[in-house]
């Protein structure tokens, strides 16, 4: 099972990312908001960066962005690029169906939910000023 604390590191990452949108947020920035060396954010980086969610550029000048508008990521699409679609183990053929039903309405709920909405509002109002 995996421990809690990395899906929520993911979605503060990404989070992160989104309110630097459109500049790039370097990776030491990221470190510095989420307490987390690179070292150990930089898989997750790579993972969400493969399933289209967010662009690299390398060099001095460089950092991340979302590949896609905040609006356009759901926290489905990233359990799904984080490979947290095995639901911890609960959902099989081997289940009661009542448990398969949870986990299909927790799927959902996630893929419901977009980052643009997870950024803090007063942030957003700034942004729109």
């Amino acid at each position: 099972m995996m421990p809690a604390y990395k899906p929520r590191l993911a979605i503060k990452v990404i989070i992160a990312i989104a309110q630097a949108d459109p500049n790039l947020i370097p990776a030491a920035k990221i470190e510095a908001v989420t307490g987390t060396s690179k070292r150990y954010i930089e898989p997750m980086l790579q993972r969400l960066g493969h399933f289209g969610l967010l662009e690299g550029i390398r060099g001095p000048a460089g950092g991340y962005r979302l590949a896609r508008a905040a609006d356009q990521i759901t926290l489905g699409m990233v359990s799904s690029a984080m490979n947290w679609d095995d639901t911890f183990g609960f959902e099989g053929d081997d289940m009661p169906p009542t448990v398969n039903s949870v986990v299909a309405g927790w799927r959902q709920a996630l893929s419901n939910i977009t980052i643009a909405e997870l950024i803090p509002a007063e942030q957003t109002e700034a942004a729109a000023a």
